[in-house]
């Protein structure tokens, strides 16, 4: 592979970890996937030269785009055909399809992103069977926004939303020890 142009003094100390995973943080335009593609083309290299680096197909590079990930491919050449290169959403996915039935999922179920959900949200507050009676409806769409908010929240704090008509419980309950007991409580936050 050959190379674009010279790393800067920290991409170039990235690049030359020799062993362990690595992650790569930085802002927007900085170099991320330069630097992960050749760090990776590093540790390949010294694999194939037989001075320890990494086997291809035990590396597994993620990033946030798939423009960077087909950018990162694209680098890469012949190498990448040996190791995962995936956008952490679609490798999320390939997770999920790869492991459907223990997850109580189809295999081919299509991914519900935000437009269709926002949607779908739309259909349910024109029900008239509507069990979020309390909401503002003059701007449906903001209400639908509203909703796609609170269900995200939801999920991010491990609701159980399941429990219809209940106050939503906590899957995953905190517990705080207090006094010198030690005695316990459940606490939802």
């Amino acid at each position: 592979m050959g190379r674009l142009r010279a790393p800067t003094r920290e991409q170039a100390a990235v690049i030359r970890l020799d062993h362990g995973p690595a992650r790569v943080l930085a802002g927007a335009g900085s170099g991320k996937t330069f630097t992960m593609t050749e760090l990776v083309s590093y540790r390949v290299g010294e694999h194939l030269r037989r001075l320890g680096g990494t086997a291809p197909e035990r590396i597994l590079a993620l990033t946030f785009t798939v423009k960077a990930a087909d950018e990162m491919r694209s680098r890469l050449g012949e190498q990448a055909l040996k190791l995962t290169v995936a956008n952490f959403h679609s490798y999320a996915l390939q997770i999920v399809r790869e492991n459907a039935a223990m997850l109580g999922v189809e295999p081919d179920a299509p991914v519900l992103r935000r437009g269709r959900a926002w949607l779908m949200v739309l259909d349910e507050l024109a029900a008239r069977d509507l069990a979020l009676r309390r909401l503002d409806l003059s701007d449906p769409a903001g209400a639908a926004d509203k909703v796609l908010t609170l269900l995200s929240q939801a999920k991010n704090d491990l609701v159980d939303l399941r429990t219809r008509g209940a106050e939503p419980k906590k899957i995953c309950p905190v517990q705080i020890r207090t006094g010198s007991s030690g005695s316990s409580r459940n606490v939802s936050t």
